[in-house]
C-alpha cells in the first residue's frame, strides 16, 4: 500500500508504485510552480486552479439561480398561459432533469473528456433557457426547463468531479462549503431578479430565463483555457465503442423513468385528479411499476454487470459513505422545504410581496452559509465528522418542532425569521460534506461514483421533496380551502389559483372574512407541510448516532492504489521488477492504518 500527502507529486507516486525512486521531496514539490494533485496525478498551477474554483462556483450559482427564478414570475405566467395545474412542473421538470441524468452523467464522463463534456452541458443549460424564454406554450417552458435540467445535471457533476480530482485533500471540504454557499446566494437571486423583471415596464418575465445566456457565452471560452482536459484512464484492451456498449442503458432509462413517473402520480393526485379516480391510480400503478423494475434491475445487473450499474450500488455496503449521505440528504430534503414554503408563508399569510418575502427570507439564506462556512472550516481540522451531524442533526429536528407549534396565522414576523435562521444553520452543518467526506474514505477511482452520489443526495433530493411537500401543500391545502371556503361558493378552479399565488377571486374578495379564513387555512396547511422538516430533522439525528468515532485526515490523500493492476504487473514484469507483497507487509500495513484511524 502507498500513500501521499497533499503535496505529494502523483508522477512520483506513480513511480513509487512501480519500483522507482522518487526524484523530489514534498518541500521540493511545494517550491515548484505546478502542484500535482494526488487524486488525478495532473500538474496544475496554483493560479489555474484558483481560476478554476472561481468559474465552479460561478456555474453553481447559475444552477442555484435557475431552480429558484421562477418562485416569483408565477403570476405573470398564468396572465400568459393559464394552466395553474402545471406550474410546479416548471421547477420540478429542471429538478428531474438533474437528478434523471445524474448517474448516466458519470458513466459519460467515465468515457470522454470532462472540459468538452463541460462546454457541451452549458450550451445544452443555454439551449433549453432559450427554449424556456422563448415559448409560446406553457408546456414548452416545461420541455424548456427540463432540458436546461439536463444541462445542470452536467454542469454541476463535472464542476464536482474537477473539485474531487483536482483539490488537495485538505482542500476539498472547504470548496465544498463554497458550492453549497453559492448555491444558497444562487436560491435567493432567482426569485429577486425574476420578480424584477416581471414587474419591470419595459421587460418581461421572459428574461429572468434569458439573463444566464450571456454570463454563459462570457464563460465559454475561459472553459477551456481554465479547466484542465481530463480523461478517466481506459480500462487495458477496451475502445471507446465497447465502453458506451458497457454502459448500462436500461437502467439509465429506468433510473430516470422512475423519477419522472413518481414525480408525475405525486404532483398530479389530488389537484388535479381525485384519488379515486383511474388516472390517479395509473399513475402510482406505472411509477411503483417502474420503481420495482429499477430496484430489481440493479439488484441483480440485468442487462448489465455488478461493475457498470448505472447507480453506484457498492458504496452502499460502506458504512460511512452512506450516514454522510443519508445525513446530507435529510438536510437538504429539510432546506429545499424551508426554500419554498417560508416565502409562501410571507406572501399568503402576511401578504408582502415577492421583493418584501424575499428580504424576510434572508436569515435563512445567511445563517445557512455562515452555518456552510464553519462547517467547511472545522471538519478538516476536527476530523471527526460525527460531531457535525450530532450538532446539525437535532437543530434540524428543534427548529422542525418548533415551527410546527409555533408558526401559526398569529405568529410575528420575527418569530418566523427566528425559526427559519435556526434550520438554515441546521441544515448547513451538514448539507454540503457528504462529498469530501467520502474523498477521504475512498480510494481514487472510486471518486466519480462518490460524486454521483453525493449529487443525488443533494439536488436529488429538492426533487423528491418538492414532490412530496407539493402533494402534502395542494391536498391539505384544497381540503382546508374548501371547508373554509363553503359557505362562499368558491369553485375548485379558484381554490388551485388561491394555493398557487396567483390572482385568485379569494384573494380579491372585499369581505374581511372571507380573507382571514383564507389566511388561516393557507398557514394551517404551511404548517403541515413543515413536519417534513421534522421528520428530516429526526432521521438526521438518528443517522448520525449511528455513524461512527473514526477520526478521519481531510488533508491526506487516500490509498493510490490497493493492488497493481493487471496492466501495470504486466509492465512490472517486462521490466524485470517485482510487486508482490507479503502477508507480513499487508498485515504490519494493516496496523499502521489502525493506529492512523484511532490517533
Amino acid at each position: 500500500m502507498f500513500y501521499t500527502d497533499a503535496t505529494d507529486c502523483g508522477s512520483n507516486s506513480t513511480k513509487e508504485i512501480n519500483g522507482d525512486t522518487p526524484k523530489s521531496t514534498p518541500e521540493e514539490a511545494n517550491m515548484t510552480e505546478d502542484i500535482t494533485m494526488p487524486r488525478s496525478g495532473l500538474s496544475i498551477s496554483p493560479g489555474r486552479w484558483r481560476a478554476m474554483v472561481v468559474m465552479t462556483a460561478i456555474f453553481v450559482f447559475v444552477n442555484g439561480y435557475d431552480i429558484s427564478n421562477t418562485a416569483n414570475i408565477q403570476t405573470s405566467i398564468y396572465k400568459a398561459y393559464g394552466h395553474i395545474e402545471l406550474f410546479s412542473w416548471i421547477t420540478l421538470g429542471y429538478c428531474i432533469g438533474i437528478a434523471g441524468l445524474m448517474p448516466l452523467v458519470r458513466r459519460l464522463a467515465e468515457v470522454f473528456d470532462f472540459r468538452p463534456m463541460l462546454l457541451i452541458s452549458t450550451v445544452i443549460f443555454a439551449l433549453g433557457s432559450v427554449i424556456a424564454g422563448s415559448s409560446a406554450s406553457l408546456y414548452g417552458v416545461i420541455v424548456g426547463r427540463a432540458i436546461t435540467g439536463c444541462g445542470a445535471s452536467g454542469m454541476t457533476y463535472l464542476v464536482v468531479g474537477y473539485v474531487a480530482f483536482f483539490s488537495k485533500p485538505a482542500d476539498v471540504a472547504r470548496v465544498q462549503g463554497m458550492i453549497g454557499m453559492m448555491l444558497s446566494i444562487g436560491l435567493i437571486v432567482g426569485p429577486l431578479v425574476g420578480t424584477g423583471f416581471a414587474s419591470a415596464p419595459h421587460a418581461t418575465w421572459r428574461w429572468a430565463y434569458y439573463v444566464v445566456l450571456p454570463i454563459l457565452g462570457l464563460f465559454l471560452v475561459p472553459v477551456w483555457l481554465v479547466f484542465p482536459s481530463y480523461t478517466v484512464p481506459r480500462p487495458a484492451g477496451s475502445t471507446l465503442w465497447t465502453q458506451l456498449a458497457d454502459i448500462d442503458w436500461v437502467g439509465a432509462v429506468l433510473h430516470a423513468g422512475t423519477f419522472l413517473t413518481l414525480s408525475m402520480a405525486m404532483t398530479l393526485s389530488g389537484s388535479e385528479y381525485d384519488w379515486s379516480e383511474s388516472s390517479a391510480m395509473a399513475l402510482w400503478a406505472i411509477g411503483g411499476l417502474s420503481l420495482c423494475c429499477y430496484v430489481i434491475q440493479q439488484k441483480f445487473s440485468i442487462f448489465t454487470t455488478p461493475s457498470k450499474r448505472i447507480f453506484p450500488c457498492h458504496l452502499l455496503r460502506n458504512h460511512t459513505v452512506v450516514s454522510a449521505n443519508m445525513g446530507s440528504f435529510c438536510a437538504a430534503f429539510a432546506y429545499s422545504i424551508g426554500l419554498y414554503y417560508f416565502p409562501i408563508f410571507f406572501s399568503l399569510v402576511h401578504g408582502h410581496s415577492p421583493v418584501q418575502s424575499a428580504v424576510r427570507f434572508l436569515p435563512f439564506i445567511g445563517v445557512f452559509i455562515a452555518g456552510s462556512i464553519v462547517a467547511g472550516g472545522l471538519l478538516p481540522v476536527i476530523g471527526r465528522y460525527k460531531i457535525m451531524y450530532m450538532i446539525g442533526g437535532p437543530i434540524i429536528l428543534t427548529s422542525g418542532a418548533l415551527i410546527t407549534t409555533q408558526m401559526r396565522p398569529s405568529a410575528s414576523e420575527s418569530t418566523v425569521m427566528g425559526l427559519e435562521a435556526l434550520l438554515g444553520f441546521g441544515a448547513g452543518l451538514v448539507f454540503s460534506y457528504a462529498m469530501p467526506i467520502s474523498t477521504a474514505v475512498l480510494p481514487p477511482e472510486e471518486l466519480m461514483a462518490a460524486a454521483c452520489l453525493s449529487n443525488l443526495s443533494t439536488l436529488g433530493t429538492i426533487s423528491l421533496s418538492l414532490s412530496i411537500a407539493g402533494v402534502v401543500f395542494q391536498n391539505v391545502g384544497h381540503r382546508l380551502l374548501k371547508d373554509a371556503m363553503g359557505p362562499y361558493g368558491f369553485s375548485k378552479q379558484d381554490i388551485k389559483l388561491a394555493l398557487g399565488g396567483a390572482a385568485s377571486p379569494i384573494w380579491e374578495a372585499s369581505d374581511p372574512a372571507i380573507q382571514k379564513l383564507a389566511i388561516s387555512a393557507v398557514a394551517w396547511t404551511i404548517n403541515t407541510v413543515f413536519w417534513l422538516v421534522l421528520t428530516a430533522g429526526a432521521v438526521c439525528t438518528v443517522a448520525s448516532l449511528a455513524m461512527s468515532w473514526e477520526k478521519l485526515d481531510f488533508r491526506k490523500a487516500k490509498l493510490i492504489e490497493e493492488e497493481p493492476r493487471a496492466e501495470e504487473t504486466e509492465a512490472s514484469t517486462k521490466d524485470g521488477e517485482s510487486h508482490e507483497r507479503t502477508a507480513e507487509d499487508d498485515t504490519k500495513d494493516g496496523k499502521e492504518e489502525k493506529e492512523g484511524v484511532s490517533d
